[in-house]
């Protein structure tokens, strides 16, 4: 009973913090789009107890581009957070590259025949908790 009230709390709380993230994203994928909104929502700490979480998301996700006679696409995403942390996330199914830029630093760039948009929002929410642990930040989840 109790861990079914502690599952509603979560849900509400989810509801509401997706409801004000302002989400300009072209392109229909809900899944990935909540996936990251949950990779990206927790605390960190230095001094005191900080809340980290999505205040904007822009971009485009599976945009369609035609190359040598083939159909390619690419996702672009740039997320605020609420600290104000810029994270810009790119792919391009071309090359099978995956870039991560976090305040204008390169953290990622790497070229696979694994990887995909799935992949992408794993590797926006772990090299982002590596740059706030360089940045002497511990992650609470």
């Amino acid at each position: 009973m109790f861990t079914k009230y502690l599952d509603y709390i979560k849900e509400n709380i989810q509801n509401e913090i997706s409801k004000s993230i302002k989400i300009n994203i072209k392109g229909d994928n809900k899944n990935l789009i909540d996936n990251l909104i949950e990779k990206l929502s927790f605390n960190i700490k230095k001094r005191k107890i900080k809340n980290i979480r999505i205040k904007e998301i822009n971009g485009h996700i599976n945009k369609e581009y035609f190359f040598n006679k083939n159909y390619f696409y690419k996702t672009n995403m740039e997320i605020i957070n609420i600290n104000n942390d810029i994270i810009i996330g790119k792919y391009d199914s071309r090359t099978n590259n995956i870039k991560i830029e976090i305040n204008g630093d390169l953290v990622y760039d790497m070229d696979s025949k694994y990887n995909d948009n799935e992949i992408l929002i794993d590797k926006i929410s772990n090299e982002y908790i590596k740059y706030l642990k360089n940045k002497g930040f511990k992650t609470i989840k």
